[in-house]
């Protein structure tokens, strides 16, 4: 074969190359793109919830740098709760916080541990309300709850009056909706009555309901909520990162299915 010819093949091939990465760069320029992000991690600290808020104490620093990898202006607040005269609280709150150290110390703090309940409704509409609370920035975009938990407010399985504090869930959403806030529900331990409720709380707020198989799937999940309510593209990326790691197990890869 000629130099000639091997030439205008390299030349052919530079060319191949320089037209992918032209088209390719607007697609990446999108995945780069983020928009401001406020995220709240709200948990359900009641005796049978247990198992899930130790993974989620253990890994907190790892979620944190995950999320601020990719949206490094990211504001994070933790909201926990129980239920009326379970213990020292019903809601504890971290404002909207940008340091890796103060969420993980309110995370890990001996007073955020599980407590009695697990028989009846908690003080989610507390919780709620709580998160009503938070200075949340006006816009449209990147504001969401991830709402972990088994059992549902006060006024699903029993009466909005055995709420003590006089919340009413579907008030604390409504309000949420107007500030543009979406909540993801994810069910831990299967419980049927909450099922229509955690549904309920996704679908008024644009956000989406999911059920927990797998304990060890709850990192990556919340990781994936956070980052792809700034930038949906992230999802994708983090997905495939996490295929190409071989992390990605049927009930990881069905979560992230189901959050898109």
């Amino acid at each position: 074969m000629s130099g000639e010819i091997v030439q205008k093949q390299k030349e052919a091939l530079l060319k191949k190359i320089a037209e992918h990465k032209s088209l390719a760069k607007p697609i990446l320029d999108k995945a780069r793109k983020t928009t401001p992000l406020e995220v709240v991690f709200m948990f359900d600290t009641t005796g049978s919830m247990d198992i899930y808020l130790s993974e989620v104490q253990v890994n907190v620093q790892l979620i944190i740098r995950e999320i601020r990898k990719r949206v490094p202006d990211a504001r994070i607040s933790v909201i926990v709760y129980k239920d009326h005269e379970q213990g020292p609280y019903v809601t504890k709150t971290l404002a909207f916080s940008e340091k890796e150290e103060e969420i993980t110390a309110f995370l890990r703090s001996p007073d955020i541990m599980p407590g009695a309940g697990g028989g009846g409704a908690e003080a989610v509409e507390c919780a709620l309300y709580e998160a009503n609370q938070l200075d949340w920035t006006k816009g449209p975009k990147g504001k969401a709850i991830i709402l972990i938990g088994d059992k549902p407010p006060h006024g699903v399985m029993d009466s909005f009056d055995d709420c003590l504090s006089g919340r009413d869930y579907r008030i604390e959403t409504d309000k949420l909706v107007e500030k543009n806030v979406k909540i993801y529900t994810v069910l831990c331990n299967n419980v049927t009555e909450t099922i229509k409720n955690f549904q309920f709380l996704a679908e008024k707020t644009g956000g989406k309901f999911v059920t927990l198989e797998a304990i060890h799937d709850l990192v990556d999940l919340i990781v994936a909520v956070s980052i792809k309510e700034s930038n949906p593209l992230l999802l994708q990326a983090y997905t495939d990162e996490l295929r190409k790691k071989g992390v990605l197990t049927d009930s990881k890869r069905k979560l992230l299915q189901g959050i898109s």
